[in-house]
């Protein structure tokens, strides 16, 4: 009996959601859209026997059999493997589907205006000759695979209001030169940003918690690194292969810094980690990496890190500039003085630099 109910209540639904849309897509002035007569609205739908090619500029609103329709929305698939150029959305639209222009390849331009508040997931998925989007600054996630293997994707604006980066979101793009990270993001998803050997700039703001499993592998053009205070958890193979890394900082509420996470980071120089408790690293956290270069800590937590699994493999542990020099400041002994034309530190005879080190 409660299966008959279950399946009585899943035909009713499914025969709801057929009677929200026509059941036939409508084909106008060589678009197909599927119609709400109720609400006035359609959606541009997706049909067997589409054949969509250059330039295409979608309607704010259409007329079927004597009734003004406003175009709300792209559906799934609606465009999916077309030979499209261009697309222009009018600002009546709020939403893009699911796979809405997948392996559109030769589609070069998109207009999407701020109206769109949901953009689904893989909706650019191997557009590869795509170069720039400008997303609305409503949208506040960007969805799993949204530009997968975008090659000639070279600029993207990441919109403030956004407070997640899905799963290879920007696997591959690897055209891609710069990215900010705005405050709202939360968590970057594995593989957000992997392959983007192009990537020279990378701005994360304070915000960000997560930092997912291969979120920038192999970003090999990447040359420096600040993780904001507001991290926690690096995971697995995080900045694997970043070959070109030169400076790294750790911001100071990182807790967990998983297996592998700046493996083959081969060309560091100088990495600071700022948290006073050092961060619980799983195995070759750092493998790849030269152990001479100088790790710069807090000064209070340097026996700390000698004694801490993946970091007292490092034997240049020094304290921060920043920190040394206001440790030298607290003492009443301490003054500025002029040595060689230089600005130094005198504290009871002995020398310091501006930035806190010794002169012998």
């Amino acid at each position: 009996m409660k299966t008959k109910i279950l399946t009585l209540f899943i035909t009713i639904a499914c025969a709801e959601a057929l009677l929200a849309w026509d059941y036939e897509s409508i084909k106008i002035n060589n678009l197909y859209y599927n119609l709400d007569a109720t609400a006035k609205i359609a959606e541009l739908t997706y049909n067997y026997s589409m054949d969509y090619s250059g330039n295409i500029v979608i309607p704010s609103s259409i007329s079927y059999k004597g009734v003004t329709y406003t175009v709300t929305s792209i559906g799934d698939n609606a465009c999916h493997y077309q030979a499209i150029t261009s697309i222009t959305i009018p600002n009546s639209v709020t939403s893009i589907g699911e796979q809405a222009f997948v392996s559109c390849m030769y589609l070069t331009s998109v207009i999407i205006p701020e109206s769109v508040t949901n953009i689904g997931d893989r909706a650019f998925y191997e557009c590869y000759d795509l170069q720039s989007i400008n997303l609305p600054m409503n949208l506040t996630i960007i969805g799993e695979g949204l530009f997968y293997l975008c090659e000639n994707l070279e600029s993207v604006n990441i919109p403030e209001n956004v407070t997640s980066i899905g799963n290879s979101a920007f696997y591959y793009c690897t055209s891609l030169q710069s990215i900010s990270i705005p405050n709202k993001v939360k968590q970057i998803e594995n593989i957000a940003f992997a392959g983007c050997s192009s990537l020279r700039s990378l701005s994360i703001s304070n915000g960000l918690l997560k930092i997912g499993q291969q979120a920038f592998e192999y970003c090999s053009s990447l040359n420096s690194v600040i993780l904001p205070n507001s991290v926690t958890t690096i995971e697995t193979w995080a900045f694997r292969g970043c070959c070109s890394l030169h400076t790294l900082e750790i911001g100071n509420s990182v807790k967990y810094i998983k297996s592998g996470a700046f493996s083959s980071c081969s060309e560091l120089i100088s990495l600071t980690c700022k948290a006073n408790n050092p961060p619980l690293c799983e195995t070759d956290c750092f493998l790849g990496i030269n152990v001479s270069i100088p790790l710069y800590v807090p000064s209070s937590s340097i026996n700390a890190y000698q004694l801490a699994p993946e970091w007292k493999e490092f034997y240049n542990i020094q304290a921060m500039a920043g920190d040394a020099l206001d440790n030298i400041r607290l003492t009443n002994l301490a003054q500025k003085v002029l040595h060689n034309g230089q600005l130094i530190i005198d504290r009871n005879g002995q020398h310091y630099s501006a930035m806190g080190e010794r002169i012998r």
